[in-house]
């Protein structure tokens, strides 16, 4: 009877982790949705007024619009002057936002479109004893003989995190790309094998 018992649970369970992934996708579009339903709403009112439609076709209406003007914006900007007028109001205004140079960073990782701030992956750790915890981080500064800053972003979230500024000494440099790195940071630490493996304690 546990035989069976385990056989039975084992198949449900096997089942639902082929569900999950695509139950966790449909939750995903669903939320994405919502966010972009909720965002446009107010134009989403304007064009049932005067085009008398529907909200749906309202909202892909609005998407559309949307889609052609960041196909326009993105065919101006691979210009000479539009990579130059881009620049310029980045430097000037888009650079002083808080937070915009790291989301802007964090997202060119997983895009390629960017080396990025983050120099080198590496663990670091805060205390003194060979075998104490370490962390992932991103070398972002070097300085002087020693001197080395280090981002330890937070999961799932990497957009957050601690800036630290430590010496060389208590770094090991991980020989992982970033995106591999913000992988495993964005899941909680799922795949971290791979990446320590340089530290031989897996």
């Amino acid at each position: 009877m546990k035989r069976i018992n385990r056989f039975i649970f084992t198949v449900a369970l096997g089942g639902f982790l082929v569900i999950l992934p695509l139950l966790v996708l449909y939750k995903l579009f669903v939320w994405l949705v919502a966010v972009f339903s909720d965002t446009v709403q107010p134009w989403t009112g304007v064009l049932m007024r005067y085009l008398d439609i529907n909200q749906t076709n309202a909202e892909i209406v609005i998407f559309l619009l949307l889609f052609a003007f960041c196909f326009m914006l993105g065919a101006f900007i691979r210009t000479k002057l539009g990579f130059w007028i881009h620049g310029f109001f980045e430097r000037i205004i888009l650079a002083r936002i808080p937070g915009y140079v790291t989301v802007k960073d964090i997202i060119g990782q997983f895009t390629g479109g960017s080396q990025g701030m983050f120099r080198k992956v590496v663990t670091v750790s805060i205390a003194d004893k060979p075998d104490s915890p370490r962390f992932t981080g991103f070398v972002t500064s070097e300085y002087g003989d020693s001197g080395v800053t280090v981002f330890i972003p937070t999961g799932p979230n990497p957009t957050t995190g601690l800036v630290l500024h430590t010496t060389r000494d208590r770094l090991v440099e991980l020989d992982v790309s970033v995106e591999s790195a913000m992988k495993t940071i964005i899941s909680c630490g799922a795949g971290s094998g791979d990446l320590l493996r340089s530290l031989k304690i897996v």
